[in-house]
């Protein structure tokens, strides 16, 4: 097995550092220039009558990006607030802020699992859900009786035998 190590593959296209997936079983292009100019999948092609109309129903009364307050010399201007503390963020995904996301995660007891918070607080002994009724130490589980261990013991015994 002959294992080449620091071979670094680039984009045919435009050099940049590529994966040797791509380099080997793909085109040899980046993600970027694998769709741009003539490697785009609609060089050459045209949408049909059909396609056109659907397009056009469904921006049917729809706001243009540009005429949208929030789009602001090409950029989306949208601010958004931690729902807890108001602080802004950084990103409009999130609802709230790192720092009130944990203190929420504690409240709710996804993170708070010391001391009697623990699903397990409490259990020991008979209360334990693994608790085998004083048979702890068997070498088998309950579900052996004497005729299936001795038929164990025969079959190790004789397969051991050289």
């Amino acid at each position: 097995m002959n294992k080449i190590k620091n071979i670094t593959y680039c984009c045919i296209d435009c050099g940049d550092e590529i994966v040797y997936q791509t380099a080997l079983y793909g085109k040899g292009r980046c993600h970027s220039c694998k769709s741009m100019g003539l490697n785009h999948p609609m060089v050459g092609k045209h949408h049909s009558k059909e396609t056109k109309i659907k397009i056009s129903a469904s921006n049917k009364g729809k706001e243009l990006k540009q005429e949208s307050s929030s789009y602001i010399n090409g950029v989306y201007c949208n601010d958004y607030f931690c729902i807890d503390c108001g602080k802004l963020l950084s990103s409009g995904k999130p609802i709230r802020c790192n720092s009130c996301n944990i203190k929420n995660c504690f409240k709710i007891g996804k993170l708070n699992t010391k001391g009697s918070n623990n699903a397990m607080f409490g259990k020991k002994g008979k209360l334990h859900p693994n608790y085998l009724h004083g048979l702890g130490n068997a070498p088998y589980p309950l579900i052996f009786d004497d005729k299936l261990k001795l038929e164990i013991i025969l079959l190790v015994k004789i397969t051991n035998v050289d």
